[in-house]
Formats: structure tokens, C-alpha cells, sequence
């Protein structure tokens, strides 16, 4: 089944998403040491938000923190929807 259609939408569904991890890495470089914690924890939140955790792992290959982070909520978000 191809999921393109007529609007494009899962492809700009990928790309907005792919527009915010960027942004948030760069954010991310730019924010205090101070508060690094605070903002990994809002880069889950909205990677678990929108999706495309694909998109997410690879913007934040090179950042060990965040991806174990993110892994983590995946991991919580399956166990989760095995239980239900």
C-alpha cells in the first residue's frame, strides 16, 4: 500500500517533524548547561507528541543523552500499548 496521497500529507507530516528535531538540536546547542535537562525533556515530550521517532533518532545520532532519553519513552509508549 503506498501512503502518498493526493495532498502529500504523510510526507509533510515527515518533514514538519523533521524541521522540529532539527531545530531542536540547534536549540539544544545553543541552551545553557543549566538547563540542558530541561530542554532534553521537552525534545521527548514533543518527539512523543508527533511522532516519526525514526526522524528523531537520527537528527540526535550524534548525542548519546537525548537518544537514550528518547529510547527510553519508546520503550514506556510499547510497553504501554502492550498492556492495553
Amino acid at each position: 500500500m503506498h501512503l502518498v496521497t493526493i495532498a502529500g500529507w504523510p510526507e509533510l507530516r515527515f518533514l514538519v517533524a523533521w524541521d522540529m528535531a532539527v531545530r531542536a538540536k540547534d536549540r539544544l546547542a545553543k541552551c545553557p548547561t543549566e538547563f540542558t535537562d530541561d530542554m532534553r525533556e521537552q525534545i521527548v515530550d514533543t518527539a512523543q507528541a508527533n511522532g516519526f521517532w525514526s526522524v528523531w533518532m537520527t537528527v540526535f545520532a550524534d548525542d548519546p543523552v537525548t537518544r537514550n532519553r528518547l529510547l527510553h519513552a519508546l520503550r514506556r509508549k510499547q510497553e504501554r500499548s502492550k498492556r492495553n
